[in-house]
């Protein structure tokens, strides 16, 4: 199937839920500084999605707001999203205001889709914080307006749900706290008194006062300041973070959108203002500082799927031109042709007009990489993107078994869209293992292999790979291969071991006690070989024996039949007969985790490792936040991070890695065994 056909300079007319779409014929404004990219985020449910949709209207580019509810909005078009009634991938939108461009990130609100807000805002200008009125900075709003403060990001914080009562003056003083830097409102709330006014524009004028010394001296003499002088001194301070100017409007009718838009043109960075990031040249590694004129240079926002189920890849320009030729992978130096690029406006396509600094443009070309990889014309130039947060769940994805190719197919797509997926295999079945960040990061992966109609598989707990040890000694354990009669023998091959535990950090090993002349040493590879054979499944469970130290006794062979595969099967005869006259004790892998958690949350965090068998090795606490190590078996770390997430309202992250095994407790040992895919 190809992409989107379209009529040069005009949008397709489609429907988003009711609510049909205007064409757009509009010139495209090619002047980076006439530019604006931001990123919506904020609290999940504080009315992001709904805003964006009422600044498109406001500017024209629809009839009619889209309704999140409804299924009608015009950036949650996925399928996914429709179905949650809720952002579950971002979308992307352009509008014109007073002859500027503004683009639009849509990003998921939920607390377990962060690095999505997170992504994005490394990849804007700016961010535009959604906070709700009557409900405060919730969580999610004060983890992104710390997340701007550490990457230095202006901000423009848009107090939503106004027709509903709230302290404007404490959610004033709430932003600020959580901005670090002084919150000052750009407009009125409704239901503001004329004293409210005149302290709102004291409080601004005075705020930008504060930020340049020339502007002070002036204000001291007489306690104001010429309009102008403030809206000049205004996007200098937003720009270099010294302010947070705050709007306030309603996500739900539309008042006060306009506001919003002068303010996103007239105080927040555009592509020529904006602090300049910084590449790495991979072949020097000397850093590249990129402005706007510099050669193209771009990075993935992100891989999405059409209605039609095609692929396509959203990228965001960061200097020079995106030529429609040759890019290459930056990372990798792969060369990449491009042939036509696109705006897009939800669902909606457009062929790309202006493909400078500040433009979000899309493909269907095939594009290698995952989010966050820079492209160029040609330089090595590699711009670093957020790391991706740790899993805190995972699951064993079991397909059926005429499916499997299939769904690790499927797999493999659902982490293209989404880099954060994290995938592996199970060490002791090999089928797929998935690490994911949240409950609702788990459900949105399922929702991905839906919408592919892929389900011929069922979700499982990891399984523990636990290992055994024999549980005594033994020796003089016999091994012989033979085939055919006594007259006449056609395969023929003798074993004499013992064997003897180990520590588990004990590779243990081994060793040959026959003369030449009994088992030559050409031999000596095929009997490691059939020991290495019956030491991969255990006598009580089929787990891999370790600690394991063998003595090769004695060994027979026939110059004239016994082959390598004749010695062989007899040393894994011996070896296996012999465990499993000794039996084995089962050990367990522990590991040492790093738990990342908010300070006032410690003591249920250590009644929930304390429950989990788990000893606390150490404790540290940052301000507001507190990091504590701790020694856990890996049985019960399975299902620790949902916990983690639970007793932290989503705030908790852990890392954690192995570090030894210890001796299984008997009363697990049963179900050890019952479960093992080996019994």
């Amino acid at each position: 199937m190809k992409p989107p056909q379209h009529v040069r300079g005009q949008e397709r007319i489609v429907k988003s839920g009711d609510v049909q779409l205007q064409l757009d014929d509009s010139e495209a404004i090619s002047t980076s500084g006439r530019t604006r990219t931001v990123a919506l985020v904020g609290h999940r449910h504080a009315g992001k999605t709904s805003l964006g949709d009422h600044l498109l209207e406001a500017a024209g580019a629809v009839r009619t707001a889209g309704l999140v509810e409804e299924r009608s909005s015009l950036l949650d078009h996925q399928a996914c999203d429709h179905r949650h009634k809720s952002t579950q991938f971002g979308g992307v939108a352009w509008l014109d205001w007073r002859d500027h461009r503004v683009h639009l990130i849509d990003t998921p609100g939920s607390e377990g889709l962060f690095h999505e807000q997170v992504l994005a805002m490394s990849l804007a200008d700016a961010a535009i914080v959604v906070v709700s009125g009557p409900d405060g900075v919730e969580h999610g709003g004060a983890r992104v307006l710390a997340e701007a403060s550490r990457m230095g990001l202006p901000c423009l914080v848009v107090v939503s749900r106004v027709d509903r009562a709230f302290d404007a003056s404490a959610l004033l003083d709430e932003i600020e706290l959580h901005a670090g830097v002084r919150a000052v409102p750009l407009s009125s709330w409704p239901g503001a008194t004329e004293d409210d006014v005149k302290r709102q524009r004291d409080r601004l004028a005075e705020s930008v006062a504060l930020t340049d010394d020339r502007l002070l001296a002036r204000y001291l003499d007489a306690f104001d300041l010429d309009p102008a002088l403030v809206r000049e001194a205004l996007g200098a301070a937003v720009r270099t973070r010294k302010l947070v100017p705050v709007v306030f409007a309603s996500s739900h009718n539309g008042a006060g959108v306009t506001d919003v838009l002068d303010a996103i043109v007239d105080v927040l960075p555009s592509p020529t203002t904006r602090r300049s990031p910084v590449a790495v040249d991979s072949e020097t590694g000397e850093d590249v500082v990129l402005g706007p004129d510099h050669a193209f240079v771009a990075q993935l926002l992100c891989s999405r799927v059409d209605a039609e189920g095609l692929p396509y890849h959203i990228v965001r320009v960061w200097s020079g031109q995106a030529p429609r030729k040759a890019w290459v992978h930056a990372e990798t130096g792969d060369s990449i042709r491009i042939g036509k690029l696109y705006t897009m406006r939800g669902p909606r396509t457009s062929i790309a007009k202006d493909c400078g600094p500040g433009a979000l443009l899309a493909t269907w070309d095939p594009l290698p990489g995952r989010a966050g990889d820079t492209y160029t014309d040609g330089h090595r130039l590699v711009l670093g993107a957020p790391p991706w947060p740790p899993p805190l769940l995972h699951v064993r994805v079991v397909p059926e078994p005429e499916a499997a190719e299939r769904v690790e197919a499927a797999l493999a797509f659902v982490a293209t869209l989404d880099p954060a997926v994290d995938l592996a295999r199970c060490e002791l079945t090999g089928v797929p293992l998935v690490g994911l960040i949240s409950h609702d990061h788990l459900e949105r992966v399922l929702d991905v292999l839906r919408d592919r109609k892929e389900s011929s598989f069922t979700l499982a707990t990891p399984l523990v790979p636990y290992m055994e040890v024999p549980a005594f000694a033994i020796a003089g354990i016999e091994g012989v291969h033979r085939k055919g009669s006594t007259e006449e023998v056609q395969e023929f091959a003798r074993c004499v071991v013992s064997v003897e535990p180990c520590g588990p950090d004990d590779r243990g090993g081994l060793e040959f006690f026959t003369d030449e002349d009994r088992l030559p040493a050409k031999f000596h590879a095929a009997v490691a070989e059939g020991v290495s054979r019956a030491a991969s499944r255990g006598p009580q469970g089929g787990y891999a024996v370790a600690g394991l130290r063998v003595r090769v006794e004695d060994g027979e062979y026939d110059m004239f039949v016994t082959t390598d595969e004749h010695m062989v099967l007899a040393a894994e005869l011996a070896t296996r007969d012999a465990l499993a006259r000794v039996g084995s004790v089962l050990l367990e892998p522990w590991w040492r985790i790093e738990v990342r958690v908010p300070a006032d949350t410690i003591g249920s965090l250590y009644a929930e490792i304390g429950s989990r068998r788990g000893r606390v090795g150490g404790l540290e606490v940052d301000g507001r936040d507190a990091t504590v190590s701790a020694d856990c078996p890996f049985r019960e770390l399975r299902t620790f991070g949902s916990r983690l997430l639970a007793i932290t309202a989503g705030r908790g992250r852990f890392t954690g890695r192995l570090v030894r095994y210890d001796v299984l407790p008997a009363a697990f040992v049963r179900d050890a065994v019952s479960s093992s895919p080996f019994s």
